[in-house]
């Protein structure tokens, strides 16, 4: 049975389910008009609000290493974040003039999979929370957007 969640005018998208199926992450512009990253507790049914400031989209959480990789606007450019929400701590992950959407975190925490926009043409990247770097994994000459994981992996093949 379908449960309403939100009870605003806002618009709440890009939903993100904690493994354990206790938390929601998602986006919504009903305070602002401006979306921000928002954390729901299906048990209490407190929500909270994660990012404060700027156009923040695509939350994308990580069991393995308590953190959510999302998307925020820096100076016209969407570039990707990470929050951990152990410490708190937001982190700006990426500083270039390509666009990067819809992020999505490998099922072993290390890497995420998003679509990299530059002019009308977009790819997928492969980013390494490692090294810090990404790498193009389709044609950039094409438009490749919403990528995603297969849970049955727990590594990225060499």
């Amino acid at each position: 049975q379908l449960k309403k969640i939100t009870n605003n005018e806002g618009n709440s998208i890009f939903p993100s389910l904690s493994d354990d199926g206790t938390t929601l992450f998602f986006c919504s512009d009903f305070e602002s008009k401006t979306p921000k990253i928002y954390e729901y507790d299906l048990k209490t049914e407190k929500m909270h609000k994660i990012t404060e400031s700027g156009f923040c989209v695509s939350p994308s959480y990580c069991s393995k290493t308590n953190m959510l990789a999302y998307c925020k606007m820096v100076e016209g450019k969407m570039q990707l974040f990470t929050y951990n929400r152990s410490t708190k701590e937001h982190v700006q992950l990426t500083k270039d003039l390509a666009s990067k959407e819809e992020c999505m975190w490998s099922p072993c925490g290390t890497y995420f999979l998003c679509e990299i926009k530059n002019g009308d043409k977009s790819t997928i990247g492969l980013y390494n929370t490692i090294t810090q770097t990404y790498k193009i994994l389709a044609d950039e000459g094409g438009c490749c957007s919403y990528p995603s994981w297969s849970g049955r992996y727990n590594e990225y093949p060499a």
